[in-house]
């Protein structure tokens, strides 16, 4: 599942992801990416943290604590070591710079498929 408020970006990790993996469902906000992930129950969600009506941290934070098995990869311009810990303490999987998705994303997807966390380098703070 993928989830962004811009339609260009949107449009991208679908195509990028389309090639190895399954897209299930795509939103353009928060409020969608919780809708679309309890009809769906997608393995893994693509989310942005910066979207209108729930923030992508709040839908994740939604979906982990009602007991979701959906495994969360932030995809965000945001690369602030804070925000990187932000979303690994409400349990995401994945944090990915905007900036590296064509290199970063299918890689970071198969890692978290395999049980492993991903956070871009440029993004990560020191103590992860």
């Amino acid at each position: 599942m993928v989830a962004d408020d811009n339609q260009a970006i949107r449009e991208l990790v679908v195509q990028i992801l389309e090639a190895e993996f399954d897209v299930v469902g795509v939103a353009s906000n928060g409020d969608e990416a919780v809708e679309l992930a309890k009809r769906f129950l997608p393995e893994i969600g693509v989310l942005d943290i910066t979207m209108p009506g729930k923030t992508g941290i709040e839908a994740a934070e939604e979906l982990l604590s009602n007991g979701s098995k959906i495994q969360i990869v932030f995809l965000t311009v945001h690369e602030d070591p804070e925000f990187v810990r932000r979303a690994l303490e409400i349990g995401a999987s994945g944090y990915i710079a905007k900036r590296k998705m064509a290199k970063e994303l299918t890689l970071a997807i198969k890692k978290i498929s395999l049980g492993q966390n991903f956070i871009s380098p440029c993004c990560s703070p020191a103590e992860y």
